[in-house]
């Protein structure tokens, strides 16, 4: 009998086809995978465009995220796809100086050539642009780069056409900016980048050669100064044998003097500028005058930009906070003035010019004559809107004072504990419209000198403020019958009807 033996093909194939007609399952000319079903159960299968469906982060319409897979099935891969979302955004550095442009952004997975997460740049087509300042790492003979920077602010104002980067620290000067309508900035912004102009004899920062509202200063503390000073005489023959002289030493500005020009100011603390107090003296021929003008800022012949400050502790004859004079005009948006002294117009003193104030706090300011909070006089004129006025004193006008020829608008405020010579007061021509204001538990009548609004939108209840001392929380409790009170015409940022006070209308801080 003979047996059958297997066939041995290994290591010979000759005379026979192995090939394989695909298919995955070896049936010649046939495919089984299935297409339909979701393989990895993130809602979509092959033929619904699935393109790994062995990963549940990989689908049509998925979150592109740095993980070396094309998560939206979009053909790109992590920083190749313009939808990366879940890397870290970088900026372009055109010019390679170390600092980014803010509207180049691109989000990566990691760092590349070209790219940096600052967005300090102000020109980057320029490579010595913004002009470098750091007091610790800094020299006079800086090139102003960040490897070889300026160790002071006007250093880099004199050097720079765009911009100067200021980095932390206290800078012991008083500035200029010359008229160059420069971006000068702290980078970690105020609480870390000081300058302190004590003992400099002057303004800590002044504007004076027509700069532009292109004149951006922002992100520094101010202190330590004593305003612009200057000098005026005028004389006659007072008698027959004697010209009489009248000195007047004058003083504007102890933070910011600003005169013939139209600056930016954001993100700022003016804190402790103090100027004298006015002061007269004679021989009997000749007489000496002191005046003083702008604790923490003082605006002639020019107009200003002030948001995001604070302003305290500042004190001047007029105008403890802010002067403002007969040819000026300034607009102050979410800004705290409080603790500043003066004579007259402790906060604010408008004189002849105008203030547009909105969203903005006077908390605590005395005067000693006239104007606790603002005060405005020949002819000068206030706006305000979303304020709170609390806590301010003066003999008239414990909120605030509006002389002959004079005009205060209010709208959606607050004023509240107001003590001294009433809430609001007024004398002779001057002239007072309010309407969706709340005036309550001030001493003394809330008008004086002034008419009374008539048109019912006005209340005399408790704002029911969270904490109404000093600092203070000047947010609205629940249950205020401020809220909702302010505007009819105007909204909060939450799309509701605006509330009174300084956290309401669509100017107010996001929180």
């Amino acid at each position: 009998m003979y047996r059958l033996l297997p066939l041995l093909t290994v290591g010979c194939t000759v005379g026979l086809d192995t090939t394989l007609i695909a298919g995955t399952d070896g049936d010649e000319g046939e495919d089984t995978t299935d297409t339909t079903t979701d393989g990895d159960g993130d809602g979509f299968s092959i033929e619904d465009g699935d393109c790994d469906d062995t990963d549940a982060e990989s689908y049509p319409g998925g979150v592109e995220i740095c993980d070396g897979a094309d998560n939206d099935c979009d053909e790109l891969i992590d920083e190749e796809d313009d939808d990366l979302t879940a890397g870290t955004v970088f900026y372009a550095d055109a010019d390679g100086d170390g600092y980014g442009d803010a509207s180049s952004p691109r989000t990566l997975c990691y760092p590349i050539l070209g790219y940096t997460q600052n967005t300090l740049d102000c020109d980057d087509d320029d490579p010595t642009e913004p002009v470098v300042v750091d007091q610790l790492t800094g020299s006079p003979t800086g090139l102003g780069s960040i490897d070889a920077p300026l160790e002071t602010i006007q250093g880099g104002i004199t050097t720079a056409t765009s911009c100067v980067a200021v980095y932390p620290g206290t800078y012991t000067e008083s500035v200029t900016f010359d008229g160059k309508d420069l971006y000068v900035f702290g980078v970690e912004g105020a609480e870390q980048t000081i300058i302190d102009a004590t003992g400099q004899g002057s303004s800590v920062v002044r504007f004076t050669i027509a700069e532009s509202e292109e004149a951006i200063l922002e992100g520094f503390t101010l202190t330590g100064g004593t305003g612009r000073f200057s000098q005026e005489t005028t004389s006659w023959a007072c008698t027959s044998m004697y010209d009489c002289t009248e000195y007047f030493d004058i003083y504007c500005g102890g933070g910011v003097f600003i005169s013939g020009a139209d600056p930016t100011l954001r993100d700022l603390v003016i804190t402790d500028n103090i100027l004298p107090d006015a002061a007269s003296s004679s021989d009997g021929i000749d007489s000496w005058y002191t005046d003083s003008y702008g604790g923490g800022i003082c605006v002639e012949n020019g107009t200003a930009g002030i948001t995001d400050v604070t302003i305290s502790g500042n004190h001047a004859d007029q105008g403890g906070g802010v002067f403002v004079d007969l040819s000026s005009a300034v607009s102050l948006t979410r800004a705290w003035l409080s603790s500043n002294t003066a004579t007259d117009g402790a906060g604010v003193m408008v004189l002849g010019g105008s203030l547009f104030a909105t969203n903005t706090g006077f908390i605590g300011n005395i005067a000693s004559d006239s104007g606790g909070c603002i005060a405005t006089d020949e002819g000068g004129n206030i706006t305000g809107n979303w304020l709170v006025m609390s806590q301010c004193s003066a003999l008239e006008g414990g909120g605030a004072w509006v002389g002959p020829a004079s005009t205060l608008s209010l709208t959606s405020s607050i004023a509240y504990q107001l003590s001294g010579g009433g809430g609001l007061a007024g004398l002779g021509s001057s002239s007072f419209s309010g309407t969706y204001n709340n005036l309550y538990d001030n001493i003394g009548a809330d008008y004086i000198g002034l008419s009374e609004p008539t048109d019912g939108t006005s209340i005399a209840l408790d704002p029911m403020f969270v904490s109404p001392v000093l600092p203070g929380d000047w947010h609205l409790s629940d249950g205020s019958p401020s809220i909702d009170a302010g505007s009819a015409s105007a909204t909060d940022l939450d799309g509701t009807r605006s509330d009174q006070g300084i956290y309401g209308g669509p100017e107010s801080w996001a929180e």
